[in-house]
């Protein structure tokens, strides 16, 4: 079984990597993205209540660091939206996926833009193709409860709070990787918005 992992990093790593050197201006880029169309209601600051909840909700409590805000896509378009503002305003950001990496830096970033894919957290199996579509924002706990309906399991983590955007794109060690090679083999695809001139970057290996 292939992984599709929808709207995910691939489209923060082509095109705005370099960004996370650069130190842009607070207000420009929490406030450009706020009332950046399609962004709305997805940005979330820090004088509000559900911000400092999601502090609280890593796995390490070393690794929690308040960012300047979050910002919270629910598509592979909101992705680029994003890209586009951290390009034209150079804003530094950081990336949250399952949040259980336990050093400061891995899940998030203080002084910048904290990109949180846990509204992308979704799991589809297409039984044609054979083919799991996981969200970067979900853990694999939850992906093997969707999959295991479907009596398959895929090559993720070796713990259930394993978050999936980061442990595919690092490799991903897994207890089938003696078989199945690491998660990153077993990826069909990755989501992008073709909008942007992102294409889908297959890294099928």
């Amino acid at each position: 079984m292939k992984i599709s992992a929808t709207a995910i990093i691939s489209a923060l790593a082509l095109e705005g990597a370099s960004a996370a050197a650069v130190n842009g201006p607070r207000c420009h880029c929490c406030t450009a993205l706020s009332k950046t169309e399609g962004l709305e209601g997805k940005v979330w600051s820090p004088d509000e209540q559900r911000y400092d909840e999601r502090l609280t909700q890593y796995y390490s409590a070393n690794a929690a660091q308040a960012p300047w805000c979050m910002v919270f896509p629910e598509s592979a378009e909101d992705v680029s939206k994003i890209v586009k503002v951290f390009n034209e305003h150079q804003c530094p950001f950081g990336m949250r996926s399952g949040a259980h990496s336990a050093f400061k830096g891995a899940n998030g970033i203080k002084d910048g833009v904290t990109v949180d894919f846990g509204n992308l957290s979704s799991t589809t199996y297409d039984k044609a193709t054979e083919i799991a579509s996981v969200g970067p924002g979900s853990d694999w706990g939850k992906v093997y409860k969707t999959l295991a309906t479907e009596n398959v399991v895929g090559v993720g983590g070796r713990a259930d709070v394993v978050g999936v955007g980061g442990f595919t794109t690092g490799g991903g060690y897994s207890f089938h990787t003696g078989v199945r090679g690491f998660a990153c083999d077993n990826v069909e695809n990755f989501e992008t918005d073709r909008d942007a001139n992102v294409p889908k970057v297959p890294v099928m290996l």
